[in-house]
């Protein structure tokens, strides 16, 4: 069974090889609604056709992607399509199992598992997808939906075949920082929820780049840019217009800043709130890129891939 994390900035993948050591996987969720933009050599990438949509894949969308920050994401046919490109990318064909996963505020809710979001999740992972390569080559079969945070925070205690390797006393917080938001999961040594405490929040690493637009606005009277630009911009640390080159270094740590700054708020209430923790554990992709930023709480661990931590435990649980 595979592991599947299907974000709204980057699709993640994990799977045993021949060896049974586990292997990552990862294509950006760069997606446009249509037949695609087709370049001069006459490339215009792979289309895909999932509930009676056309969807294009290829380095021609990035100016018309569509923008995945939305709650209905999870459930949607370009998280489909993104989810069997992906496979295809990475060579799986055939009849696929997953094991994939939706925000802890999905997963949950006040009766407790919230079953009705369990099972849209399998059916919009399984809907059937149609590419422009071949009729359908990938039959996504979902056997299991896990709780992103959670999961996460299992994986970090077990090895790559769920041999506990971690033991806690007192219990844990893990912080899953996506794309869109970020799960706060407040856990016993047993993986048990304090739902009191635990919480999605609507802050992910991809408001680095909404808060950089806002910033080079103000400074440069720009208008809005696509994500993928922003991250580029991110990345690049200067942009180009009109044949000149801007610098907006400084930019891009202001933006960093306002919302390390706004997460690590949050996070330190829920450490205050928690009595005593073995360990406050950051996962997701932008532990990655604020691991410095993070690493100011008592205590603090990264796991060597956050990005991968989700698919990883995801992989990992569903083939036990």
């Amino acid at each position: 069974m595979i592991g599947a994390d299907i974000g709204c900035a980057f699709v993640k993948l994990a799977f045993y090889d021949s060896e049974k050591n586990i292997q990552n996987f990862c294509i950006p969720s760069i997606i446009s609604q249509g037949r695609g933009i087709v370049n001069m050599g006459g490339d215009s990438g792979i289309t895909y056709q999932c509930d009676g949509v056309d969807f294009a894949i290829s380095k021609n969308s990035t100016s018309i992607a569509i923008d995945t920050r939305n709650e209905n994401y999870p459930f949607s046919p370009e998280n489909t399509v993104l989810l069997q490109h992906a496979l295809l990318e990475a060579g799986i064909t055939g009849d696929v199992k997953i094991a994939t996963g939706i925000t802890y505020g999905q997963f949950f809710n006040i009766d407790g598992i919230n079953q009705a979001k369990i099972e849209q999740k399998k059916k919009s992972a399984a809907t059937k997808v149609l590419n422009s390569t071949d009729a359908i080559s990938v039959n996504v079969i979902a056997e299991k939906v896990l709780p992103e945070g959670l999961a996460g925070a299992w994986g970090c205690s077990h090895d790559d075949h769920g041999v506990k390797t971690r033991e806690y006393n007192f219990g844990f917080i893990c912080v899953d920082i996506g794309g869109r938001t970020t799960d706060i999961v407040v856990g016993t040594p047993d993986f048990e929820v304090n739902t009191d405490l635990s919480e999605t929040v609507k802050l992910g690493y991809l408001d680095i780049f909404k808060e950089l637009n806002e910033q080079m606005k103000r400074h440069h009277s720009m208008g809005d840019f696509s994500p993928f630009h922003l991250n580029k911009f991110y990345n690049d640390r200067f942009f180009e217009i009109g044949g000149s080159k801007i610098d907006i270094g400084h930019l891009c740590d202001i933006a960093k800043k306002t919302i390390s700054d706004r997460l690590i708020q949050i996070v330190s209430g829920k450490v205050d709130r928690s009595n005593q923790v073995d360990e406050v554990i950051f996962i997701g992709g932008g532990a990655e890129d604020l691991r410095n930023e993070l690493g100011g709480f008592e205590r603090s661990f990264i796991p060597e891939a956050p990005a991968f931590a989700n698919a990883r435990a995801y992989c990992i649980m569903g083939n036990l």
